[in-house]
């Protein structure tokens, strides 16, 4: 089905499709050549899953702890830069093409061919894989190791509204300009956190 659908996107892709070609910016026309690498898909992590062809696991037992690289619960246990590596598509793929099952099952990757491999992604190594596909923020921060981390951090004795109530302290403190860019996720625990841009003089 990805096969059909990606079809006309993969030949806008190749072999200057869309060279020299009228593009029109405001009352101007310029002739270009056009490329469109896939840099970014929006989707939840269940989704992103999907698309990339793995396997879609979740909980204690997983083999891996992060989509974007080949950390397991190994390197979680004492987490040093360096210990894991990022994975690059060109890897599934040539393991996919050596039929290497223990391997992609140790990354939880299908083992066959994802119509997305065929796809130009501006020469960015890690591809569809983690890169046009990361990690979204909401589940990874209600099912994946920021909760766990929360949990740990007020020591499963949560106040529900607590947190937000200090949150709300915060907001009513600050002056907002009018350019200030607010951005408020409510999370399934009642924990508020404000990701605040531009002009805050304290910024979260």
């Amino acid at each position: 089905m990805y096969e059909a659908a990606l079809k006309d996107l993969q030949t806008t892709q190749t072999n200057g499709s869309l060279n020299d070609i009228e593009l029109c910016l405001g009352n101007k026309i310029k002739r270009v050549n056009l490329k469109i690498p896939i840099m970014f898909i929006i989707g939840d992590n269940q989704g992103g899953d999907s698309i990339c062809g793995r396997t879609i696991h979740y909980g204690l037992s997983a083999k891996r702890i992060s989509q974007m690289c080949d950390a397991g619960p190994t390197e979680l246990q004492s987490p040093k830069i360096g210990t894991c590596k990022r994975i690059i598509m060109q890897d599934v793929m040539d393991n996919v093409e050596r039929n290497n099952t223990k391997y992609l099952e140790d990354l939880y990757q299908a083992p066959h061919w994802i119509a997305w491999f065929d796809l130009d992604y501006g020469g960015n190594p890690e591809g569809i894989l983690s890169a046009a596909c990361p990690p979204e923020v909401l589940h990874a921060l209600e099912n994946g190791i920021f909760l766990h981390i929360l949990r740990q951090f007020f020591k499963k004795t949560l106040i529900i509204g607590f947190a937000d109530s200090l949150m709300i302290m915060y907001l009513h403190g600050l002056t907002i300009q009018s350019n200030t860019i607010w951005d408020l996720i409510l999370l399934k625990d009642s924990l508020a956190f404000c990701l605040l841009m531009a002009y805050s003089p304290s910024p979260i």
